[in-house]
């Protein structure tokens, strides 16, 4: 690992006012005000107050929208507000970037768009999209910690970009993957993303054909020609820390480094590091834990490796060292995970895969062919 791979002067951090209020934070309130509730309980523990709902142009914290789920969550019992939150995320009304994603003329382009603008379009999971010989994936991590709220947020983000590519491409149909487990009802999973739904997968993965990329959509938008230079000024140079450690973990093919060595490479102490990962809501291990996993599922369903080559890959110590580590990773042994997720499309892994999201930093452009 280079230092030039990691080397990142500004962080989003949770705690920042960097999202814009009148985006998904005021979709959710506005759901929320329609079940009768009054603004006082809806903003409670956010930090926000009633009158700051009409300012233009106010901004808030992933901090402050996670406080909006938890309040959604305890006052509004509803298994499809996840859904019917997210439904409504896109193209959505966020001028130039919203025209951007609109116009895209098929899935690949729709794609790019959405890795481009992504902390505009998803600005508390992050989109990780892969593609193979055969498949796209579309992975979603938490960037900024959200806990208990991580399955909403997986739900609602999934249901947007289904609702989106549906509209237009109704016949383009994803199967979906979960860390969460089976529901006790999973009547609003099915509503809103069809049946293809598989829970305790180990990873919140969004999963279509790759020969569905290039298909024209039959959207009247996208024939409207739409210059990226008009949407490029609200691409970020800033990304979450998460998402930039995970990717470069992703990336070693040696053994993962410890938590010095990645803080010499970001030029901050292993102090101010493990300081701003626990800001953020997340552990330098449990990064690592999140790595391994998705290299083991990888190995396990698509390469059909046995305990014993996973275990040396990972270089756990042993096989059951690599069953230990894996049962505390899903909560399942991987003997249960063999039986119970099946896979006939591979999990995304970097060295496996083609990196379709651009780097933050570089223009908005094509996905790879």
């Amino acid at each position: 690992m280079t230092a030039t791979a990691v080397g990142r002067a500004h962080w989003l951090e949770a705690d920042q006012k960097c999202l814009p209020l009148h985006a998904h934070s005021a979709r959710l309130l506005n759901l929320m005000l329609g079940s009768g509730l009054s603004e006082h309980k809806l903003l409670r523990g956010s930090g926000l107050f009633a009158e700051d709902l009409s300012r233009p142009g106010l901004m808030v914290s992933p901090q402050q929208v996670h406080q909006l789920l938890r309040n959604a969550r305890r006052l509004i019992q509803d298994p499809e507000l996840s859904f019917r939150w997210g439904m409504g995320f896109w193209p959505g009304y966020q001028g130039a970037v919203s025209e951007a994603l609109a116009s895209a003329s098929c899935l690949r382009e729709a794609l790019q768009r959405l890795s481009d603008f992504r902390y505009a379009l998803s600005p508390l999971l992050i989109p990780r999209i892969t593609t193979d010989r055969h498949y796209c994936y579309v992975q979603w991590l938490d960037g900024f910690g959200a806990g208990d709220e991580h399955a909403f947020l997986v739900q609602a983000q999934m249901a947007a970009l289904n609702a989106f590519t549906q509209a237009s491409l109704p016949e383009l149909t994803w199967r979906f993957f979960f860390t969460e487990p089976v529901p006790a009802s999973i009547a609003a999973h099915q509503v809103y993303l069809g049946e293809q739904l598989q829970f305790s997968a180990g990873v919140d993965v969004m999963v279509i054909e790759r020969d569905w990329l290039d298909v024209a959509w039959h959207s009247d938008a996208a024939s409207q020609r739409f210059t990226l230079a008009q949407a490029a000024p609200a691409m970020t140079l800033s990304e979450a820390i998460y998402e930039r450690l995970h990717r470069c973990l992703l990336r070693e093919e040696a053994e993962l480094p410890g938590l010095t060595v990645m803080a010499a490479e970001l030029h901050m102490s292993p102090a101010t590091l493990k300081r701003r990962l626990s800001r953020n809501g997340i552990s330098y291990q449990g990064l690592q834990d999140a790595v391994r996993l998705h290299r083991s599922l990888y190995c396990m369903h698509v390469q059909g490796w046995s305990n014993e080559q996973i275990a040396a890959e990972l270089k756990s110590g042993g096989v059951a060292n690599f069953r230990r580590a894996f049962r505390r990773w899903t909560g399942q042994t991987p003997s249960a995970s063999r039986a119970a997720v099946s896979l006939s499309a591979p999990m995304p892994l970097a060295d496996e895969s083609e990196w379709l999201a651009a780097e933050p930093q570089t223009p908005p452009g094509r996905l790879s062919q």
